[in-house]
């Protein structure tokens, strides 16, 4: 299972060039900390071992869930502000190797800012912020909606270079999906709000929830044991 940080459906439906049948499911939170939880937090999975880039899963003491887990939050990239994806998929390949009759999750933290295209970087950089989705909460007129939007779509189409890269060592069916979505300005309704960026918690809009199920079959299943 790959698991793509803050990825729409919509955006991947439309910019994904993976071979495989994509379909949706509808996530159990609209943060991260939500998705772990209401996923993991009451479950054992000692079948499955857990590569791991987002700071959520090491706050909420997941780890005894799973059979082992890889945490990568010691190679944050302070240069870049996140996990590199190459890190990642660095990080798969052994974990696949290692691990060869377990399950492998890995979480990749990109489409999630900061974003690593140029449009994002050239963003962060005019702004002097790491989260630019807060800059236009606080002023909606400080950045162009088409230039942050923009930038979310080269972080996701530069992850999936990565994942293109990790599936073409790895062996078996692989999943690639997300823990949330993320809003683009979008009313939350049935009452109208304000233009929300980002995916903040308790928001169910399809935007945040609806995300992608893209299956690739493999020629064999890992064995689990």
């Amino acid at each position: 299972l790959i698991i793509l940080d803050a990825c729409r459906y919509d955006t991947f439906h439309r910019l994904n060039h993976l071979d495989g049948s994509l379909e949706n499911r509808i996530s159990q939170g609209s943060m991260s900390d939500e998705f772990l939880v209401n996923n993991f937090g009451a479950t054992t999975h000692p079948d499955t071992v857990y590569v791991s880039t987002n700071p959520y899963f090491a706050q909420l003491d997941l780890a005894g869930q799973f059979h082992a887990v890889v945490d990568l939050l010691g190679m944050w990239d302070e240069q870049l502000e996140t996990i590199s994806p190459a890190d990642v998929v660095e990080a798969a390949i052994s974990a696949h190797a290692n691990y060869p009759n377990k399950r492998i999750i890995v979480h990749f933290m990109q489409p999630h800012l900061p974003f690593l295209g140029p449009t994002g970087q050239s963003l962060h950089g005019e702004s002097g912020e790491r989260n630019i989705f807060q800059v236009v909460r606080d002023d909606p007129d400080a950045i162009a909606a088409g230039d942050l939007v923009r930038a979310y779509e080269e972080n996701l189409e530069l992850v999936l270079q990565h994942v293109q890269s990790l599936l073409a060592v790895i062996d078996g069916k692989v999943v690639i999906s997300a823990d949330h979505g993320n809003m683009f300005g979008e009313r939350q309704g049935p009452l109208p709000t304000a233009k929300m960026w980002g995916h903040p918690w308790g928001v169910y809009t399809p935007s945040l929830v609806k995300v992608p199920w893209h299956i690739i079959d493999g020629e064999r299943r890992r064995v689990n044991s």
